[in-house]
């Protein structure tokens, strides 16, 4: 299938999902994973793809009841969102896909929670001269269109990048085994805090912290990516520590918890890559020795 098809129909079913089950005013949602898709796309296939978030994006607006007019420029909301996004990440960022540099997640952090911020604030600005958000709801609108992209951004999007790019990677059986077991400890603790009544978010951090030192930047974002998904679910159902809130509390929670282990997972990627290369200059100073003694 043609990548702007599927972008486009992929855009379009998550839009629905997210409006339906969290949406206000018809246009905002927190649970938005189209930001996720639209600018993963354009990293991953180049900007050739933006006409796939605008006319998805203008379907998804007029189908859920919006005018014409208003559908059109939230559209362009939302592409000059993903299209700015993907400007600073690649060209003044220098982001690498693989995810193993502090500069790579502190990037994504910052562009995950300005970029949105820009375009909370032009929709906003829009929904109010179009009368559709009243004055007194203009702040709940702006907060909730930031908080359902930047989540996408920070949480879903790593997971994307990271498992759709290439090198795809390779592991012995120990590291897949242990890989396995880290998700595992994620999900189980995960659905005790999340699907239970009267626990605290934060012990979700103990088994986060081992894939942070064990399993790298791959692990890190498939286990926040399924950490989201069980939080999510169990909260919708009224379960958990933000159960009787609306989902804003837990993506608060999911973009700061999100961003402090991306960052802390790439610092051990660094060093852990520094070790290495320091194993292997001292290897071949060695070998350089006993050539020269030989000699």
């Amino acid at each position: 299938m043609e990548p702007f098809v599927l972008l486009f129909i992929l855009y379009f079913i998550f839009g629905q999902i997210g409006l339906t089950v969290s949406a206000f005013h018809g246009a905002a949602s927190l649970l938005w994973i189209p930001s996720a898709l639209g600018l993963g796309a354009l990293i991953l296939k180049g900007y050739r793809l933006w006409p796939a978030v605008a006319c998805a994006s203008f379907v998804l607006y007029v189908s859920s009841g919006l005018g014409i007019g208003t559908s059109v420029l939230l559209a362009a909301c939302q592409t000059l969102e993903a299209l700015a996004c993907a400007y600073v990440l690649l060209h003044m960022v220098g982001f690498r896909t693989d995810l193993k540099r502090q500069r790579d997640n502190i990037g994504l952090t910052v562009v995950g929670c300005v970029g949105p911020a820009l375009s909370a604030t032009l929709a906003t600005l829009l929904m109010l001269l179009v009368g559709t958000v009243p004055l007194e709801s203009s702040l709940q609108f702006w907060v909730i269109w930031w908080a359902g992209s930047a989540i996408s951004i920070i949480v879903l999007l790593p997971f994307l990048l990271k498992w759709l790019s290439k090198p795809r990677f390779s592991r012995t059986t120990g590291q897949y085994t242990e890989l396995g077991l880290a998700l595992v400890a994620v999900c189980v603790t995960a659905l005790f805090v999340f699907w239970t009544s009267n626990t605290q978010a934060y012990y979700l951090c103990i088994p986060l912290t081992w894939v942070a030192l064990r399993t790298g930047p791959r692990g890190m974002t498939a286990a926040l990516a399924l950490a989201a998904f069980v939080a999510t679910i169990g909260t919708l159902f009224g379960l958990g520590p933000y159960g009787n809130e609306t989902l804003l509390g837990l993506g608060i929670f999911f973009i700061t918890t999100g961003a402090l282990f991306l960052i802390f997972t790439s610092i051990v990627a660094e060093r852990k890559d520094a070790g290495r290369e320091l194993a292997g200059h001292v290897a071949e100073l060695q070998q350089a020795l006993s050539t020269i003694r030989s000699e």
